[in-house]
């Protein structure tokens, strides 16, 4: 059985900072299930981890997960937005290349 070639996951990130802490946001694309994971019925989603300022800046930091499964990933409507925590000091990814 020959097995077709897989193309390597791509992530981007961008390194940016609020309020001088680390608020890196993270996205790429990734294949979901539509149902429960035991249906094999999935869709091709962009996913994005980003943290937020809760409604001022003072009064902490939010990390949230959208998850976009249109075909327009930029039509921010698709977006299904899901808060982590209220409670989030900063987010910082590092980059390693190969």
């Amino acid at each position: 059985m020959q097995q077709g070639k897989t193309e390597p996951s791509t992530f981007l990130g961008e390194d940016r900072t609020q309020a001088n802490n680390p608020a890196d946001q993270l996205a790429f694309s990734t294949v979901l299930p539509t149902q429960r994971p035991d249906v094999p019925d999935t869709k091709m989603c962009h996913v994005t981890y980003s943290i937020e300022p809760v409604k001022e800046p003072s009064q902490g930091r939010a990390l949230f997960r959208r998850v976009n499964c249109s075909l327009d990933t930029e039509d921010s409507d698709q977006d299904r937005q899901f808060l982590l925590t209220e409670m989030a000091y900063g987010l910082d990814f590092k980059d390693y290349d190969d």
